[in-house]
């Protein structure tokens, strides 16, 4: 049985904690309360904590994004290795990427050693050696969003449907590029939270979380139908 989809919620109970803490902040009059011997200190959360904390949701997030496309594709490869597959044994996508990744251009690599590296290439072929392919090898690195993903599935053959509502997840964009700007010093956390509500934090979830589960879905399908296969 895949542990793809429940890793995934996991994950997402994680996010939702961090939710209903930080509405509890939010709500008016909430105070923070530290033990000072028999006696408590109360003290409310500053406005600019505030903002860093909204601004922080982003963060986790795109956490979540590119942690479940990275694993959902881990799992496909997972699947190769365990059923010992070869070359000659996965479907076109497969043998496009590990072909890429085998010999990948190189334009100071001198005429000679691309003839090596082909015959090599060539030789593991014929001898049916098994597929080896890293999900670290994938090209994700906060470029994450909703295009990304379909790019991501028309190249290892998986589907997906997302519903309407959805909206093809155009907010993944939203939670990319604020994380980008944070992570690059791009902005501060004070200015990505500043005009930030909950109830918007919200919506960006109510997407974020539904989206990424039809994605996950569409790969546990791909896996358990071994689409991976030729």
């Amino acid at each position: 049985m895949s542990t793809l989809i429940p890793e995934y919620e996991l994950r997402v109970s994680e996010i939702l904690v961090y939710f209903e803490f930080l509405e509890s902040l939010l709500e008016k009059d909430a105070q923070l309360h530290f033990p000072r011997g028999r006696k408590l200190k109360y003290a409310r959360c500053g406005e600019d904590l505030l903002k860093i904390l909204k601004a922080n949701t982003f963060l986790i997030l795109y956490n979540l994004i590119e942690s479940s496309i990275r694993n959902g594709v881990a799992k496909i490869y997972d699947a190769v290795r365990s059923d010992g597959m070869s070359y000659v044994d996965i479907c076109q996508q497969l043998k496009v990427i590990w072909v890429h990744k085998q010999f990948a251009p190189d334009e100071g690599r001198k005429i000679e050693n691309n003839a090596k590296r082909l015959m090599e290439l060539i030789d593991s072929v014929l001898t049916a050696e098994l597929v080896s392919l890293d999900a670290r090898d994938l090209p994700i690195a906060g470029n994450v969003d909703a295009d990304q993903i379909r790019i991501l599935a028309d190249k290892y053959g998986f589907q997906f449907a997302a519903s309407a509502k959805l909206k093809g997840g155009n907010l993944l964009k939203r939670v990319k590029d604020e994380r980008n700007s944070l992570a690059h010093g791009y902005k501060s956390f004070g200015e990505c939270g500043r005009d930030l509500t909950y109830e918007g934090l919200v919506d960006i979830r109510k997407q974020v979380i539904p989206y990424l589960r039809q994605v996950l879905r569409g790969i546990d399908r791909f896996i358990s139908r071994r689409s991976y296969a030729a």
